[in-house]
């Protein structure tokens, strides 16, 4: 049986004063923003190299409580094997403490400026089935997104349907304030979980580190 084996994380702080409104609402009332990452991979998953592969992804990115929410979440598979620390047992309690650590000296960063050999980039993908069953809140944030970023046909990329015509789709920059704001203002229109989506590149030798 595989596990999932965490190597590293990292957090870097957004600061709220970088994050301008969404159709004048900040999207996470007044609060900095946080981004956790981890470098890891499947226990069962080897590269070219022979070595385990590993890649840096995003656990969380929101308010802090939110971002602490879900490691805590994630920290219940540390009970079966399911996570593991660096290759080795971890205690749910003491995988939520290094987190809360990470996160508690996450540096701060300024939008908009250049953050040093890394970059964040998503989308948010809305199949026809479910913008047409939104009721009618959805409907206008559906449509107040539309005035902020022209939409795409394009699927999501581990969909059964990939008919771009039944699905409609918006790209976000996450390093610029704008295309923060609306992604946190609007995530919520799809159902997917959209951090599996963002891509991260680059390395992240300017945030705090957990090693």
């Amino acid at each position: 049986m595989s596990s999932h084996i965490q190597y590293e994380a990292a957090a870097f702080r957004i600061s709220k004063a970088s994050i301008p409104p969404t159709n004048g609402r900040h999207p996470c009332f007044g609060h900095d923003i946080i981004v956790l990452l981890a470098l890891g991979g499947d226990s069962n998953v080897y590269d070219h190299r022979n070595r385990r592969a590993r890649d840096w992804y995003v656990m969380a990115i929101g308010e802090p409580y939110r971002v602490m929410q879900r490691v805590i979440d994630v920290s219940s598979d540390c009970e079966g094997g399911m996570l593991r620390w660096q290759n080795r047992d971890t205690l749910p309690e003491s995988y939520i403490k290094r987190y809360r650590t990470l996160v508690d000296n996450a540096p701060l960063v300024n939008l908009p400026g250049r953050i040093p050999h890394f970059h964040l980039a998503t989308e948010i993908h809305i199949h026809r089935k479910e913008f047409e069953a939104f009721d009618t809140y959805k409907t206008e944030q559906l449509n107040a997104l539309r005035t902020l970023i022209p939409p795409q046909a394009k699927p999501y990329r581990w969909a059964e349907d990939h008919n771009p015509d039944n699905w409609i789709s918006f790209p976000f920059d996450l390093t610029i304030p704008a295309d923060l704001s609306a992604y946190l203002t609007y995530r919520h229109l799809s159902s997917r979980k959209d951090n599996a989506n963002i891509k991260v590149t680059g390395p992240v030798e300017h945030a705090a580190l957990l090693l």
